[in-house]
């Protein structure tokens, strides 16, 4: 797997985990926030963590999945 692809995927499923453990309530603004803080204190070798455009895509994607759970 190439390495934008790989790097996504790991926001991708961070991004679920987080709508899963707060049970679908939890708000864009927070998970932004949440990777962010993510970015700067511990991943700072994926810039996807903060990339609106991948969160807001994979937040909505993680809250219709969730919804329909």
């Amino acid at each position: 797997m190439g390495k934008v692809k790989q790097a996504v995927q790991e926001v991708q499923e961070e991004i679920q985990e987080i709508v899963y453990f707060w049970r679908g309530d939890i708000s864009l603004d927070d998970i932004k926030t949440i990777l962010k803080n993510k970015y700067f204190f511990k991943q700072k070798d994926n810039p996807y963590y903060i990339s609106e455009g991948v969160i807001e895509e994979y937040y909505k994607k993680a809250k219709e999945e969730y919804n329909e759970a």
